[in-house]
């Protein structure tokens, strides 16, 4: 199989301009990170979840005082990733909390209306 040129090239002696394309030089751009405003609200619930449930609670508090840590570097987005953890560890251990403080008064209540119907002598029959 023979390759075909077209007639300009296959002259000896003829040489044909090579054009390029122009380059086009863009000036280097520095990325502006606008600084994020801190926030207390991570580390009050964290502080407030404690309290309720204290397992996550301390992570809640963990996640949240490295969250400032990151914030105060300016490493904006693992503290924003560690924030949201914070609220999310703390709102599970204030919701479990409040169910385990719901549960624990139900079966105060159901145990006191036993012993007081013991204590009087009630036997359930009339």
């Amino acid at each position: 199989m023979t390759m075909v040129y077209p007639a300009q090239i296959n002259q000896p002696g003829i040489q044909i301009p090579m054009q390029q394309p122009p380059v086009v030089a863009q000036a280097p751009y520095a990325q502006v990170m606008r600084e994020q405003r801190w926030s207390w609200c991570p580390m009050v619930t964290a502080l407030f979840s404690f309290f309720f449930c204290t397992p996550l609670g301390a992570v809640s508090l963990m996640a949240a005082s490295t969250s400032y840590t990151d914030h105060k570097v300016k490493d904006f987005n693992r503290a924003t990733n560690k924030r949201n953890i914070a609220y999310g560890f703390g709102i599970a251990a204030i919701v479990i909390g409040c169910l385990v403080l719901i549960i624990t008064i139900a079966i105060w209540a159901s145990f006191l209306s036993t012993v007081d119907d013991i204590y009087y002598g009630y036997s359930g029959k009339y």
